[in-house]
């Protein structure tokens, strides 16, 4: 009888254990449909992945303070099966992220494949709504769109993919110039990337998704990019 007990006691232990985790981050097996998405049937085949921003204070400091203390909001993405989302660590001071989202956006977390290979970024950054266009998107997105040797490219092959009355989402180009790569201590060549640039007006935020584009098919691309949903964090 003890033994029994004993037994029972170390598995509500263990199912104690496994539920605890980074509550900012949720998977879900759940296939999800949105009214105000055209979305095809192959996003409804992509588990929904929920990330709460910001994901935690991790990198907050006296310059950036009123990005990270906005209402949490919590974005919608889905992704490849076995895909999965976790906190990214905090580039060390005076260094950047030498894999994806070089600056411009903040509580950054990776994008992992099947393999656990990160693979692309997310992070997010304020805007003024009174200070910007929609018609216009480098000023919405003007943080992560004006550098000279790193930048999304929010002009030229900027390219809207889903428009609701509160957000917008597009696909586009993520450049890296010759300088930058080296300064990175890669070869001195151009390096472009897959960007998805989405915003919410209602709630003053935008997000910035970096992906490998040689490890993401155009279809997959295309899938994620539609999935986009923002919402207020449930407190």
């Amino acid at each position: 009888m003890k033994k029994a007990i004993g037994i029972l006691l170390f598995l509500l232990i263990a199912l104690t254990i496994s539920s605890c985790g980074n509550e900012k981050i949720e998977s879900t097996n759940e296939n999800r449909s949105d009214n105000n998405t055209n979305s095809s049937q192959t996003i409804f085949n992509m588990p929904v992945q929920k990330v709460t921003f910001p994901v935690s204070q991790k990198g907050k400091t006296e310059f950036n303070t009123a990005i990270y203390e906005i209402d949490p909001f919590t974005l919608a993405i889905a992704l490849p099966e076995e895909w999965s989302i976790k906190e990214a660590e905090i580039p060390k001071e005076g260094e950047v992220n030498v894999h994806f989202l070089a600056n411009g956006v903040f509580s950054i977390v990776d994008i992992l494949n099947d393999v656990n290979e990160c693979v692309g970024c997310i992070g997010y950054n304020t805007y003024d709504t009174n200070q910007s266009s929609e018609d216009n998107p480098i000023t919405i997105y003007n943080q992560i769109a004006l550098g000279n040797g790193y930048h999304f490219d929010a002009k030229d092959s900027y390219q809207l993919i889903t428009t609701t009355e509160t957000s917008r989402t597009a696909i586009t180009n993520v450049l890296y110039s010759p300088a930058f790569m080296e300064g990175l201590g890669f070869e001195r060549k151009e390096k472009t990337n897959k960007g998805i640039l989405s915003y919410n007006k209602n709630l003053s935020v935008y997000i910035a998704c970096e992906l490998d584009k040689g490890k993401i098919t155009d279809e997959e691309f295309s899938a994620i990019a539609k999935s986009i949903v923002f919402s207020k964090a449930k407190k």
